[in-house]
């Protein structure tokens, strides 16, 4: 077998034996690509039936973990990619900070190559034996962990066009630390624009939840209520919910979910309908940033600069730039903060002559940008020289980089 060509059966053998994963294999492994770079702004995205099915007992670093994976999965991806982290980060991202960190992760990877799940739809109940996992390689000696996603999960994550859910993975990183509230949460999601308030029998709640053997008095007192507080507190949506009883018992719970967002749906639908020419644009956005964006942050930028792809190649180049000259205080988060230099483009700068432009290899047009540029964006930015205004606040709030 080539050093360079490792199929996904062979890394699941080399897995059963530590010892036999070599320095030639993780060497090789991470040569194929830069570190993963995952930020809150990503979406997760997931088939309705994955998110109501019932897990064994998952527990909250075990999901944080999935939706962190899930939201790297762009669309029109056909394939899972393998995708290469700090172990450091990991663990920052799913606050595993006791004494035993560097071994407890390790058993969060290690439960997710081994699952069952159960599908309700009607009257039958679909168990399928469920991996999440293909695999996870720690290499101890550079901090790093690879993690890819079993086939198993490609009809769930791959190529939807209908009966999905989404929403921004900042909402899995700031929902209280409890299992229950997640789960939750997505199930709300799940429902959040159907016409009716969803009415879900309590037993097929509690399984979702995987809380069967909770008393209802406990349910609703640790599970709903403390998720309740804290989904309406921190969360793009809010929700109450009614109890549905049969002869004083409670029998099945009505939710009413509200955006707080106040979007519509087809506003949070994936978009199907870029022509071919954008897409391709889209995509050699992606390549140009290096691959810090995910196809839907992508997307954006791309519509908000008018499909200028020039200008965002000067953008990004600009940020690299400011991240060497400013290390101990790098940008946060790169699409926001192109967003809000396009933002004060629109609102400071005045109409000029249109530059003139080349055409790059692909086919764009793109403008020859000059460090006579660069200086310009910066005075634009912070307000200086031709730009200045009686606006300081909102000048400080750019230099304090607020938005990020």
């Amino acid at each position: 077998m080539n050093s360079n060509e490792y199929s996904d059966e062979f890394l699941r053998k080399l897995t059963k034996d530590g010892n036999l994963i070599t320095r030639e294999i993780i060497d090789t492994l991470t040569k194929k690509g830069e570190l993963t770079i995952f930020n809150s702004d990503y979406l997760v995205t997931k088939r309705n039936d994955l998110i109501t099915a019932k897990f064994k007992d998952m527990t909250y670093e075990e999901l944080r973990l999935i939706d962190l994976l899930v939201s790297l999965v762009q669309l029109g991806d056909k394939e899972f990619k393998p995708y290469m982290m700090p172990i450091s980060d990991l663990m920052e991202y799913l606050e595993i900070n006791t004494p035993a960190k560097y071994k407890k992760l390790p058993l969060v990877t290690k439960r997710l190559m081994s699952d069952v799940i159960e599908i309700r739809e009607n009257k039958f109940i679909v168990q399928i034996p469920f991996p999440w996992l293909a695999y996870a390689i720690y290499d101890n000696e550079k901090g790093i962990v690879h993690l890819k996603f079993h086939n198993t999960l490609k009809p769930f994550l791959l190529g939807l066009e209908n009966n999905f859910t989404r929403h921004k993975a900042f909402y899995s990183e700031i929902l209280k630390k409890s299992k229950y509230t997640l789960r939750l949460y997505h199930i709300l999601k799940r429902y959040e624009f159907e016409k009716e308030p969803p009415i879900i029998n309590l037993e097929e709640l509690k399984i979702m939840l995987d809380a069967e053997k909770k008393e209802y008095k406990e349910f609703k007192r640790n599970v709903i209520e403390l998720s309740r507080k804290d989904i309406n507190n921190k969360s793009d949506i809010y929700f109450d919910y009614e109890e549905i009883k049969e002869k004083r018992k409670v029998k099945a719970i009505k939710f009413i979910i509200n955006s707080r967002l106040g979007q519509k749906k087809d506003e949070t639908a994936l978009t199907l309908e870029d022509s071919e020419e954008d897409q391709k644009a889209i995509n050699s956005l992606i390549e140009i940033f290096e691959k810090r964006l995910n196809y839907e942050s992508a997307r954006e930028l791309y519509f908000e600069a008018n499909k200028d792809i020039s200008k965002l190649k000067f953008y990004y180049e600009y940020c690299k730039d400011r991240d060497i000259k400013n290390p101990d205080k790098p940008i946060k988060n790169l699409k926001n903060y192109i967003s809000k230099i396009i933002e004060c483009e629109k609102e400071k700068v005045q109409e000029k002559p249109k530059p003139k432009t080349k055409k790059s290899r692909s086919g764009f047009e793109q403008r020859e940008y000059t460090q006579k540029d660069f200086k310009d964006l910066e005075d634009q930015l912070l307000g200086r020289g031709d730009y200045a205004d009686p606006d300081k606040k909102a000048r400080e709030n750019l230099e304090d980089e607020s938005f990020d």
